[in-house]
C-alpha cells in the first residue's frame, strides 16, 4: 500500500515547465551549443557537397564510356553502361 501512496505524490512528478527547463538548460551556455551545432552542419555539408561531386565525375565518366560504346557500335557494352548510368541517377536522386 506505501508504493500506490508514493505513486501518487505530486512532489516527486516533475511538471512540463520543469522538464523544458531542465532540457534547455542543461550542459552550459547556449551560444556553444548553437556554435556547436552549426560547426557539425557545416562538416555535413562539407562531406554531402564531396559525395554528390564524386557521384557527377562517376556520372560524367560512364555517359562518356556510353557515347564512345555508341561509336563503336558495341550495343552490349553500351546497354550495361546504360543500366549502370540509370542505378547512379537513381543513387543521386534516393542515396
Amino acid at each position: 500500500m506505501n508504493f500506490f501512496g508514493k505513486s501518487w505524490d505530486k512532489s516527486l512528478v516533475k511538471s512540463n515547465k520543469d522538464k523544458l527547463r531542465d532540457t534547455i538548460h542543461k550542459g552550459g551556455p547556449l551560444k556553444l551549443k548553437i556554435d556547436s551545432a552549426l560547426r557539425q552542419i557545416g562538416i555535413s555539408i562539407s562531406k554531402l557537397d564531396s559525395m554528390a561531386a564524386k557521384l557527377q565525375q562517376k556520372d560524367d565518366y560512364i555517359f562518356n564510356k556510353i557515347v564512345n560504346s555508341q561509336k563503336n557500335n558495341d550495343c552490349r557494352t553500351a546497354s550495361m553502361y546504360v543500366i549502370e548510368l540509370g542505378d547512379l541517377k537513381k543513387q543521386e536522386n534516393y542515396g
